[in-house]
């Protein structure tokens, strides 16, 4: 019998199909962002097929926890907390569209990441493309973003 019990350092995603729940343990250091994006990476989760009325797919367990894998190696502790959509292909999109900066990241594989990036405040700082398992770029975009992101004190 397994045991249900969390350290704490560990988060829990649960997810659903019509026909089964499912749970996945994630470790890693706890991060104050991690409760808020599990919880809505479970909702999303929980989609039904045809959930926009347009044929969307469900979200697939599997890209939700790409899309939490790639934040627990991306956010900083200042990071703002993105905006994490369902796309009709049956993946995520994470965004950010604050501090002059848009980012948009679509979970396409494990290795592979659709990436939108634009500098509002430098029209010639735009990217477009695929990331794959190298994510320097990528980390560059999300530490701009925080750079800018004022401090919290909480």
């Amino acid at each position: 019998m397994l045991s249900n019990a969390l350290t704490k350092d560990e988060s829990r995603l649960t997810y659903q199909t019509n026909t089964q729940n499912y749970s996945a343990v994630l470790s890693g250091k706890k991060k104050p962002w991690k409760d808020a994006i599990l919880s809505k990476l479970s909702e999303l989760t929980k989609l039904p097929f045809n959930w926009d009325s347009y044929g969307a797919n469900s979200v697939s367990a599997d890209k939700a926890a790409l899309a939490y894998s790639l934040l627990n190696t991306l956010m900083r502790e200042n990071t703002p907390l993105p905006v994490i959509v369902p796309t009709p292909s049956g993946s995520v999109q994470i965004e950010w569209h604050e501090n002059n900066i848009d980012l948009e990241i679509e979970i396409i594989s494990a290795t592979q990441f659709d990436v939108s990036y634009e500098d509002l405040t430098n029209p010639t700082e735009e990217w477009e493309g695929i990331i794959g398992l190298d994510l320097a770029k990528l980390d560059e975009y999300v530490k701009e973003l925080t750079n800018r992101t004022p401090l919290r004190i909480v």
